[in-house]
């Protein structure tokens, strides 16, 4: 397992003040981590330093791109 940076640990205590669930705590990190948002949260938080988690989290969603919804047959048509 590797080290947590500052800005994980950063999420993991918003989420401990505010009672989160670490299922979704995990989850918000792992979005941050897979779209490269690192630099862009760090901002949101420096002038956001009382943000709730769920604020955070929806920002964080808002910087994800969508998520396209593909049927079965539509991927199988693509191989």
């Amino acid at each position: 397992m590797g080290v947590l940076t500052d800005l994980e640990d950063q999420i993991i205590e918003i989420g401990k003040r505010d009672n989160i669930e670490k299922g979704i705590i995990i989850c918000a990190i792992l979005a941050l981590n897979n779209h490269s948002l690192e630099h862009d949260v760090q901002e949101y938080l420096d002038r956001h330093p009382d943000t709730s988690f769920m604020d955070l989290d929806d920002y964080i969603i808002s910087l994800c791109p969508p998520l396209e919804i593909v049927d079965d047959e539509e991927l199988d048509e693509e191989e």
